[in-house]
């Protein structure tokens, strides 16, 4: 967030790129109402506002303005609510999104989670558990779109959890150039399984397979 300057406003338009506002501290930020991201005030205009929708919710780029506001009427409930279950439920499907966004870059079939995962377990739920469950679970967001963006979103943290335990380990031969090199291979290691690596037992990172690499 911008430490300096005039902060930016949010409009009343900016609704049609799939935003609302929420203020912290006396500024406002912009809070998508589809995966409810914050984004700091910088970002608080029509071009940053647009390029999330185009390519984290390519899917609705051809919806209606009334159908984003319907949605930021929904969030708004949602923040309204004081009962502590109905938040951490809230929680829970955006968790829920997550690892079943995990669990599908690892079968190299990003595509199934809106055609066949999906549809899998809103069948299931409604089958087993009932119509509210059925519902609750529609609102977990599993379309291409948002698993390619989940799945980026979980690399980016390797890789940054990997820089700062380099950057903490004891051992002076690990140099920040290797560590570039390794970097080129995580996301690969990311999609094959846990990445295992002891900052005070060498400078090794061992690959799934236990390999050093």
């Amino acid at each position: 967030m911008a430490s300096c300057g005039k902060k930016r406003k949010y409009l009343d338009d900016h609704i049609k790129y799939v935003f609302t506002k929420i203020t912290k501290n006396g500024i406002e930020l912009p809070q998508c109402v589809i995966c409810y991201k914050t984004s700091c005030n910088d970002a608080m205009c029509p071009s940053r506002l647009k390029r999330h929708l185009s390519t984290v919710h390519s899917d609705l780029l051809n919806k209606s303005k009334d159908y984003f506001a319907g949605k930021s009427i929904s969030l708004k409930r949602v923040r309204s609510d004081r009962n502590a279950d109905f938040h951490q439920g809230l929680k829970k499907v955006v968790e829920a999104s997550y690892e079943i966004s995990l669990l599908i870059v690892r079968t190299k079939n990003h595509t199934q989670s809106e055609t066949l995962v999906k549809p899998c377990i809103l069948s299931a739920a409604k089958l087993v558990l009932g119509e509210d469950s059925y519902q609750k679970l529609s609102e977990i967001l599993l379309s291409d779109p948002t698993v390619k963006y989940r799945i980026d979103e979980m690399a980016d943290d390797v890789k940054i959890q990997v820089l700062e335990k380099v950057r903490s380990s004891p051992s002076s031969q690990f140099s920040v150039t290797r560590l570039q090199m390794y970097l080129s291979a995580l996301n690969c290691l990311y999609m094959h399984g846990s990445l295992k690596w002891d900052p005070g037992g060498g400078d090794d990172i061992m690959l799934p397979n236990g390999d050093n690499y």
